[in-house]
């Protein structure tokens, strides 16, 4: 059956009938507000358990080559933050590559004896809807334009009690990682512990238009103090920053993470059978990952798919992404899903039976996304904007063609026709069809592509890479002359 598949095995909610509207709008609601503190009792900031990884499980997934660089980062890192903690603050434990990366990021840096923390900071309906549409300006996307008294008076009273709760854990010589438009109102209160403060943003867009103008009119004043800046590209950078620290780090995965380890097929296929998504064993399958938001298009996929794929090839189509409701920092997504729900009831009865829009539970999400990723034949990626895109980054990990629009840190990830194919135009559904049909037909090109992609993403895009970079950086700002030629050694 098609449908959105909240399994109770998962102690989630089944949603059966794509037209029982009502029902599901209430649950999702309810779950998300029940995460949610009210306006008037906000708790604070929630520390984030995290499994100390040991680097030989990194280390035992790298070639003999890229070794080296780990072992520098092990021989400089513990050292360099002796007597220091680190604390990651960002704005969700789950849901989202923010909160994967540092799950595992976190964890190898416990690993090696570093004093590393992860801290969720406390948030109400009112702040998370303002931060959702700082989030879409920083995308180009104008929502409202600039930031109202209320939005400013909603987002200060949150940071501002966060700050409060942090500060008492903080201590003078730590080091504490701002994680994107959410904390940007930390960094003041935060340095002002003694701290040394850096801001990453893992989001933004190469369009610098009056959207993304009216985010930093609002941001800078709060970030002016930062002591560094991380982005994940120079097309991110805000002109205003020029002549400030600041860094290029692209994100990564953990190979080693149940979401990207090595996977049998017939082991992927007893995953997903009870699951419910036994739709997606079939040889030409097209896969759409993301959250439920406008601007990752999922309702754009349904769309090329409908048009410029079915009258072409044998394929199915899943549209995949996490429960609705259970991303705290995310108040948009439950009207998002909706409108890809909606779309999928509106195609012809042929077409539907060809697509299935599944909500993948969170507290299994790796192993199944591991699975689909391996069993789809060609990989979508039709987002409007992208920071970056870990999604195509580990479906390249995985040997799978991907299209992918040509946004964003997804350019930076694929050598257009060698491993991967680039789309200029996001809402070209055209191009889009064109390039799924010719990958489906052509098994040899898309494993020339999967092998390259592999091997991109091997030398770019895995921690131990992210760790030197971040290692080089905070050698820079804690011992300016010494420890950062030692990293580079490594």
């Amino acid at each position: 059956m098609n449908c959105c598949l909240e399994l109770r095995r998962f102690r989630l909610v089944v949603v059966q009938n794509p037209d029982d509207q009502d029902g599901w709008q209430r649950e999702a609601l309810r779950v998300f507000h029940s995460r949610l503190a009210p306006a008037s009792a906000l708790p604070r900031p929630a520390r984030v358990p995290v499994v100390a990884l040991p680097l030989d499980r990194l280390r035992a997934a790298l070639p003999p080559s890229d070794r080296a660089r780990l072992d520098g980062v092990e021989a400089v890192a513990p050292a360099l933050l002796e007597g220091r903690r680190v604390w990651c603050v960002s704005s969700t434990a789950r849901g989202g590559g923010v909160a994967e990366l540092l799950r595992s990021f976190v964890g190898y840096a416990a690993g090696m004896g570093v004093d590393a923390r992860w801290m969720v900071l406390a948030g109400d309906p009112a702040f998370f809807r303002f931060t959702k549409r700082l989030h879409d300006l920083l995308h180009g996307v104008a929502n409202g334009g600039l930031p109202s008294a209320a939005d400013r008076g909603a987002y200060a009273r949150v940071t501002a009690a966060n700050a409060h709760a942090l500060a008492r854990l903080v201590r003078p010589g730590d080091v504490v990682v701002l994680h994107d438009p959410q904390t940007a109102g930390l960094v003041e209160p935060l340095q002002g512990c003694g701290a040394v403060v850096v801001w990453r943003c893992h989001i933004g867009t190469e369009q610098h238009n009056a959207a993304v103008a009216h985010a930093w009119e609002f941001l800078l004043p709060l970030l002016a103090p930062a002591d560094g800046f991380v982005f994940t590209g120079a097309w991110a950078v805000p002109a205003q920053l020029s002549g400030r620290t600041v860094h290029l780090i692209a994100p990564s995965i953990d190979p080693q993470a149940p979401k990207n380890r090595a996977l049998a097929p017939a082991a992927g296929e007893r995953l997903l059978r009870p699951a419910g998504l036994a739709f997606a064993i079939h040889p030409r399958l097209v896969l759409h990952l993301g959250r439920w938001d406008r601007l990752k298009d999922p309702v754009g996929v349904i769309d090329m798919f409908e048009r410029h794929v079915l009258p072409h090839a044998d394929a199915r189509l899943v549209v995949a992404g996490p429960p609705v409701g259970y991303v705290a920092d995310d108040p948009t997504a439950v009207a998002h899903y909706d409108a890809v729900r909606r779309r999928w009831a509106a195609l012809p009865a042929p077409a539907r039976a060809r697509v299935q829009i599944a909500c993948l539970p969170l507290r299994e999400n790796a192993l199944i996304v591991n699975a689909l990723q391996r069993q789809a034949t060609v990989v979508v990626k039709k987002s409007l904007a992208e920071g970056f895109g870990l999604g195509v980054t580990e479906a390249l990990w995985k040997q799978r063609a991907v299209v992918a629009a040509a946004v964003g840190g997804v350019r930076d990830q694929i050598d257009d026709g060698r491993s991967g194919v680039l789309v200029p135009d996001p809402t070209d559904l055209e191009a889009f069809g064109a390039s799924v049909v010719e990958l489906l037909g052509e098994p040899l090109r898309r494993a020339a592509l999967g092998a390259a992609g592999r091997e991109r993403v091997g030398a770019r895009y895995l921690h131990d890479r992210h760790m030197a970079d971040w290692t080089t950086l905070l050698a820079e700002l804690l011992q300016p002359a010494g420890a950062t030629a030692a990293v580079g050694e490594g």
